[in-house]
C-alpha cells in the first residue's frame, strides 16, 4: 500500500506515462475505472461510516490490502499461465491444449502466432473443440472438422449433446468452461487436429507435418 501511494505521488497516473497521447475520453474512463478509482471510493465509503472527528483510516488499509493480495495472486497465475501457454504441443499449425484451461489456451494463440500457430484443439474434462484467435479468420468448422465429427456419431447443432459452431467461425466445441458437456466426445482429439491441418494447408497452399 506504501509503494503504491509513493508511486502514485511521484508518477501520477499510470497511463499518463503509458499511454500519453490517449484522449480526453479514454484519460476519464481510465480514471473511473482505475485502482485510483478504487481507492477514492473505498474512502468515501469508509469516510461515511465514521463517526464525526474519527481520523482512523485503518479501514481503508485494511480493503486496499485485501484487494492488492488479490491482485498479485492473479498476476501470480497469470505467469504461470504463459509458461504453461509456451510449452504446449504443437502439431503442424495446431495446438493442443490438454486439461490446462481457457486462460492459457487464449495466452498461447496470442503469444505463439510467430511460430505460425493458428488455433488450438483443447480438452477440458468432457469438453472439447477448436478456438481460433479473435481477429483471425480461418473457420473452425469446415469441410474437415464436420467429417470428423460426424463419422464419429455425432452432429453439430443447437440440441443438448451436439457441437456448438459459433456464427463468426472462431469457436467450434462440445461443451465449453461455462457450459460443460455432460458425457464424454467420441471424437478423437488427434483428428481434429489433423483435420485443422489439412484445412489450413488448402487454405494456405502448404503442407504440414503432424
Amino acid at each position: 500500500m506504501v509503494r503504491y501511494v509513493d508511486e502514485r505521488d511521484s508518477n501520477g497516473h499510470s497511463w499518463d506515462w503509458l499511454i500519453p497521447d490517449c484522449s480526453v475520453d479514454q484519460h476519464e474512463t481510465l480514471e473511473q475505472v482505475g485502482l485510483d478509482a478504487v481507492l477514492r471510493a473505498i474512502k468515501v465509503q469508509d469516510y461515511n461510516g465514521r463517526s464525526k472527528g474519527d481520523n482512523d483510516e485503518s479501514g481503508i488499509f485494511q480493503k486496499m490490502y485485501y484487494i492488492f493480495e488479490g491482485l498479485l495472486e492473479n498476476a501470480r497465475k497469470h505467469v504461470q499461465a504463459i509458461k504453461t501457454a509456451m510449452s504446449l504441443p504443437l502439431y503442424g499449425r495446431v495446438l493442443y491444449v490438454d486439461n490446462k484451461g481457457p486462460q492459457v489456451t487464449m495466452e498461447a494463440l496470442r503469444r505463439r502466432e510467430a511460430e505460425g500457430v493458428c488455433c488450438a484443439v483443447f480438452v477440458s474434462y468432457n469438453s472439447v473443440g477448436i478456438v481460433r484467435p479473435d481477429h483471425s479468420e480461418i473457420l473452425t468448422l469446415n469441410d474437415f472438422t464436420k467429417a470428423v465429427i460426424e463419422t464419429a456419431g455425432e452432429s453439430v447443432g443447437n440440441e443438448p449433446g451436439c457441437w456448438f459452431a459459433h456464427e463468426s467461425g472462431y469457436l467450434l466445441a462440445r461443451g465449453t468452461s461455462k457450459a460443460r458437456a455432460l458425457s464424454p466426445s467420441e471424437v478423437k482429439l488427434m483428428d481434429l487436429v489433423e483435420a485443422m491441418n489439412r484445412y489450413l494447408d488448402t487454405l494456405l497452399g502448404t503442407t504440414s507435418k503432424v
